[in-house]
C-alpha cells in the first residue's frame, strides 16, 4: 500500500496542511551553506538509510568538451597560462560589485599573476561589461578574451570546465563552476545573508567576502529591506583592499 506524505517547512497558520512541518534551521551546521541544508532537512521525516551527498555535480561529454577546445582554439588562448573566470555582473545591480571596484581587482589579478582572463556575462549586459573593459589597464586588457562566451548554459559550463577558478558576483555562474569543482571567491551583496549562500566553505577552495566580515555594525542593526534599500551606498563601503587582502592568499594558492 502506497502511503503518501506531506511534508514543507513550518509556517505559521500553515502547518495543519502537513503531516511533517521541518523549522528552519538558523545557523549552519556544516560547510553546505543554510541554502543546502534546509533543502535537505525536509528529507528527514523519510529516515533514510543511507547518506546523502550535498554536493551537485555536473558532468560533460565529449561533443561539449570538443566545443571549448575549439573555441579556445579560435580564440587563440595562450595553453601556457592559468585560465580566471570573472563573474562579471550579477543578476541586477543590487546584486553586483561597483563596476570601478571590479575594475581594480581584475587589474590586480593581472599585474600579479600571468593569467588568461575570462569574463561571463549576459549579452544584455554587454554596455556594463564593456565599460569595464575599457576601465582596465591595457596591459590588462590584452589578458582578457573579452569575446570568449558561450550562447547557452551548456557552452558556458564547457567554457567554465576549461578555467582554473572563478571570482566576482555571487550567482548562478559561480553555482555551476562549483559543479564542476573548480575553486571560487565570491563577493557578496551587502543585503545577501552569507550563511545561507557561502555554500561548501573552507577558507582553502572555496570563500568569499561580505561587508558584515569587514564593517559589522553597518549590516547588523538593519532589516532586509533597510540592506536591500540601501545596498548601492553599502556595497561602496567593501572596498578593493578589503577584497585584494583576502584573496591574495587564495590566488597565491590556486594560481602560483
Amino acid at each position: 500500500m502506497e502511503v503518501r506524505e506531506k511534508i514543507s517547512y513550518k509556517k505559521i497558520g500553515r502547518t495543519f496542511l502537513y503531516d511533517e512541518n521541518i523549522p528552519y534551521a538558523e545557523n549552519p551546521s556544516t560547510n553546505l551553506g543554510l541554502a543546502i541544508e534546509r533543502r535537505l532537512s525536509l528529507l528527514t521525516p523519510l529516515n533514510l538509510n543511507f547518506e546523502l551527498d550535498g554536493q551537485p555535480k555536473l558532468f560533460l561529454d565529449q561533443s561539449e568538451k570538443d566545443f571549448a577546445d575549439k573555441i579556445f582554439e579560435n580564440h587563440k588562448v595562450d595553453k601556457s597560462k592559468k585560465i580566471v573566470m570573472i563573474s562579471l555582473l550579477g543578476s541586477e545591480k543590487l546584486k553586483t560589485y561597483p563596476l570601478q571596484y571590479m575594475t581594480e581587482i581584475i587589474d590586480f589579478i593581472s599585474d600579479k599573476y600571468n593569467v588568461n582572463i575570462l569574463f561571463n556575462y549576459f549579452p544584455k549586459q554587454l554596455e556594463e561589461a564593456k565599460i569595464v573593459f575599457n576601465s582596465c589597464k591595457k596591459s590588462t586588457q590584452q589578458n582578457i578574451y573579452f569575446d570568449l562566451l558561450g550562447s547557452s548554459l551548456r557552452e558556458y559550463i564547457a567554457i567554465m570546465n576549461k578555467c582554473d577558478l572563478i571570482i566576482g558576483n555571487d550567482g548562478g555562474a559561480i553555482n555551476l563552476a562549483k559543479a564542476l569543482n573548480k575553486p571560487s571567491f565570491i563577493i557578496f551583496s551587502p543585503w545577501i545573508e552569507k550563511k545561507i549562500w557561502a555554500t561548501f566553505e573552507d577558507e582553502k577552495k572555496h570563500l568569499s567576502i561580505h561587508l558584515n566580515d569587514i564593517e559589522p555594525n553597518l549590516i547588523s542593526s538593519k532589516t532586509e529591506k533597510e540592506l536591500k534599500e540601501n545596498a548601492i551606498q553599502l556595497y561602496e563601503k567593501l572596498e578593493p583592499r578589503f577584497v585584494i587582502e583576502k584573496i591574495t592568499p587564495f590566488l597565491d594558492s590556486h594560481l602560483l
